[in-house]
């Protein structure tokens, strides 16, 4: 028996952004094995400066301890406000928004916005530090990534790549891949832009 295609149904194109190619940093880059375990978010950060100011950053090491004399570290972790303004003392422009509402009436509104957001901003070859839980799925640990691109097809977009400073190496860690239905239930909604 021969079967045919039903040429009336269209099969959607997958595009993909072009992947921003961003210096990788491990939180293990970090000498001390106490601050390994607290450098997360900076290695994002690092990431970021070495991609905007090439050679910009001696170490992760010393970019730990510029982040501590501002008070960037907290009981809390590193705050993204400070590590903001750790980002504008290497002439980044950047800045932190939230894309979430108490109010439901609101909240998937802004998630769409976020997203938008994001997407412009890497088609416009800036990469986003964005919020999530460790590994898409620890929602007792934060994390935070470096988006680099995204896939979509005439539906949207079906997801995004990122830099994981969790990894041990760029190998483990850069442009690895996650699915909109995980991003959507993973991300916190909280972005830093920087570069603008």
């Amino acid at each position: 028996m021969i079967s045919f295609k039903d040429k009336s149904k269209k099969t959607a194109k997958k595009t993909t952004s072009p992947k921003i190619d961003v210096p990788f940093y491990s939180h293990l880059d970090a000498s001390d094995p106490i601050w390994q375990d607290r450098a997360r978010s900076v290695a994002c950060l690092a990431m970021l400066i070495e991609y905007y100011r090439p050679h910009g950053i001696k170490s992760l090491d010393g970019l730990i301890l510029e982040g501590v004399a501002i008070d960037a570290f907290t009981s809390a972790g590193w705050s993204h406000p400070r590590l903001v303004v750790l980002a504008h003392n290497y002439g980044i422009r950047g800045y932190m928004e939230e894309f979430r509402s108490k109010n439901e009436q609101y909240h998937e509104a802004f998630f769409d916005k976020g997203v938008e957001k994001i997407a412009d901003h890497l088609d416009h070859g800036h990469p986003v530090m964005a919020s999530t839980y460790r590994n898409w799925t620890d929602e007792q640990h934060f994390n935070l990534v470096v988006l680099t691109g995204y896939l979509k097809d005439d539906s949207g977009i079906l997801g995004f790549y990122y830099n994981d400073p969790d990894a041990k190496s760029a190998e483990e860690g850069k442009n690895k891949f996650v699915d909109f239905k995980t991003f959507k239930s993973q991300w916190r909604r909280l972005v830093i832009f920087m570069g603008w």
